[in-house]
C-alpha cells in the first residue's frame, strides 16, 4: 500500500504497533511518500469515522433515485392515496353536484318554478308561469301549488305541480306529477260536475287551489282542494301516489287551508280543513278527517247528485258576531293558525273591504280567536283590538248594544260553537255518528 496511490490504510487495531514499526522503516528509506494508518476496533465504527467516510449532500432528485429501491412501495402507496384524495375532491366538487338528480327544494327564477338538488344546482324547471301563480307563490300565506315528495319510496323526490291560466280551463283543473329526472310521470284531470246553483253554476270553471301529501295506511296519498266558479263550492279530492282518484268530499263554501297532522300519534295523518260554510249563514268552519274516510258532503242544503253522508270525524261551526253582520263581506272565515297534539288555535276573520280614490281595494280584518284542546273542546275565546274598536264604533252608531261584561260576551261566543252530530248541530263536542258507524263496522269485520 505504501508504494500505491492510496494515502490511507485501515488496519485492525491489534496490528497497529507492528504496522507503525514497518511504516517507520519505509519512510526513512523513502521520505517523500506518506501513508496514514487508521486503526479500527470493529466494522461498526467504520462508518462513524469521518476520516474514513466521505459525506456528500445529495440533490433531491439524486436522493429519490438513491432511496427508490428501499422506499418505492411506500412511495407508490402515498402517491396513490394523494391521487385518490384529489379525485374524490374533484368528484365531490364538480361531478356529484352535476350527477345528483334528486330535487330537495324549489323556488321561482324569472317566470318559472325551478327545483334544485342539495348542492344548489338547478335540475328542473316548469313551463312559464302565469302572473297569478307567481303572485300566489310570493304571498306569505301562499297556497301549496308545488310540492316535492318521494311518492314511491325510491329515494328520489317527485314533483307535484299545479298551474293556472285564465285561457286554459283544462290546465286549471290538472294535477301534474313529474319524475325526479323531469319527465312527466302522470297527470290527473278533475272531471266536470253537475249543476248545484242553477244558472249561476259554471261546471267548467274549476281551479285546483291547493294540495297536500299525507301518510296513510296505503303509503303516500295526495289531497287536492278545488274550487268551482272561482271561490265556491269546494271539493276536496284524495288521489293515489299513481294519480288515481280515490274519493272526494264536498263543502258548500270555501276551504282556505289544509293541514295534515298525526294528532293521535298512530302513524297516520289526520286532515284538518278550515274555511266557511255558505249554507249556514256564511259561518267559519273547522273540519277534522280520518284520512282514510275523506268522502261525502258537509252539512248544508245544496248538494251534488248522489252525494252520501259526510264521513268527517268532526265538523265545527263558529258563531258570527255582531261585527260580522255589518261588514261589507258578510262572511266569517275560519283559519287554522296553530296545531299541536295539545293545542289548536283557530281565528275567525270578519272582513271589511273598501276601494280608495286610486281604485285600489283594501281590507280590514276583525278577528276572534278560539283555542281548542286536542279533542276539539273549546278552551278559550279572545278578540283582537281591531275587533274591539269596530264593535265600539258600531255601538256609537247605534247599530249594536254596548257590552257590559266582555268576559260574559266571550263566554257566550264559546257556548255558541256548534258540532255536527251527523244529522244536526249541537252545542257540545260530539263526533259525527256516520263516521263512528263506519269505524264500528270496520272493527266488527276485523
Amino acid at each position: 500500500v505504501f508504494f500505491s496511490r492510496f494515502k490511507k490504510l485501515i488496519i485492525p487495531e491489534d496490528n497497529i504497533v507492528e504496522a507503525k514499526e514497518l511504516l517507520n522503516v519505509l519512510q526513512k528509506n523513502y521520505p517523500g511518500r506518506k501513508l496514514e494508518l487508521i486503526p479500527l476496533a470493529g466494522y461498526k465504527s467504520l462508518f462513524q469515522n469521518l476520516d474514513i467516510v466521505e459525506v456528500r449532500e445529495l440533490k433531491f432528485k439524486d436522493k429519490l433515485k438513491a432511496n427508490y429501491g428501499r422506499y418505492h412501495s411506500i412511495a407508490n402507496t402515498v402517491f396513490s392515496i394523494i391521487i385518490l384524495i384529489i379525485l374524490i375532491v374533484i368528484a365531490a366538487k364538480f361531478l356529484i353536484p352535476l350527477l345528483d338528480r334528486n330535487p330537495i327544494r324549489f323556488g321561482i327564477q324569472g317566470d318559472r318554478y325551478v327545483a334544485y338538488n342539495e348542492y344548489g344546482k338547478s335540475i328542473w324547471e316548469s313551463k312559464i308561469l302565469s302572473e297569478q301563480d307567481i303572485g300566489i307563490f310570493n304571498n306569505v300565506e301562499r297556497e301549496k301549488r308545488i310540492i316535492l315528495s318521494d311518492l314511491d319510496n325510491d329515494g328520489y323526490n317527485d314533483i307535484l305541480l299545479l298551474l293556472s291560466d285564465e285561457k286554459n280551463k283544462i290546465l286549471n283543473r290538472t294535477l301534474f306529477c313529474y319524475n325526479h329526472d323531469g319527465n312527466l310521470k302522470w297527470k290527473t284531470v278533475v272531471p266536470k260536475h253537475d249543476s248545484l246553483y242553477g244558472n249561476d253554476y259554471c261546471p267548467d270553471d274549476i281551479l285546483i287551489a291547493m294540495m297536500s301529501v299525507i301518510n296513510s295506511n296505503k303509503g303516500k296519498e295526495i289531497i287536492i282542494n278545488y274550487r268551482i266558479c272561482l271561490m265556491f263550492p269546494n271539493f276536496t279530492m284524495k288521489i293515489s301516489s299513481k294519480g288515481k282518484i280515490i274519493s272526494e268530499f264536498y263543502n258548500p263554501g270555501s276551504i282556505d287551508k289544509i293541514v295534515n297532522y298525526d294528532i293521535d300519534n298512530d302513524g297516520k295523518d289526520e286532515l284538518f280543513f278550515s274555511g266557511i260554510n255558505n249554507d249556514f249563514d256564511k259561518s267559519g268552519t273547522l273540519m277534522l278527517f280520518d284520512s282514510e274516510y275523506l268522502s261525502g258532503c258537509a252539512p248544508g242544503y245544496r248538494f251534488p247528485q248522489n252525494c252520501s253522508k259526510g264521513l268527517m270525524k268532526y265538523y265545527i261551526l263558529f258563531p258570527k258576531t255582531g261585527v260580522g253582520k255589518f261588514t261589507t263581506n258578510g262572511s266569517s272565515y275560519a283559519r287554522l293558525v296553530e296545531l299541536t297534539s295539545e293545542r289548536i288555535v283557530v281565528i275567525i276573520r270578519e272582513i271589511d273591504g273598501y276601494t280608495d280614490l286610486k281604485n285600489k281595494r283594501h281590507y280590514q280584518e276583525y278577528i276572534t280567536l278560539y283555542t281548542l284542546d286536542g279533542s276539539l273542546n273549546v278552551l278559550n275565546v279572545e278578540t283582537s283590538s281591531e275587533f274591539d274598536a269596530k264593535y265600539q264604533m258600531l255601538v256609537n252608531e247605534g247599530k249594536l248594544k254596548p257590552i257590559e261584561n266582555w268576559k260574559e260576551f266571550k263566554a257566550k261566543l264559546k257556548n255558541n260553537v256548534q258540532w255536527w252530530d251527523g244529522d244536526r248541530f249541537v252545542n257540545h263536542p260530539v263526533m259525527n255518528k256516520y263516521y263512528q258507524k263506519v269505524i264500528s263496522q270496520k272493527t266488527a269485520i276485523n
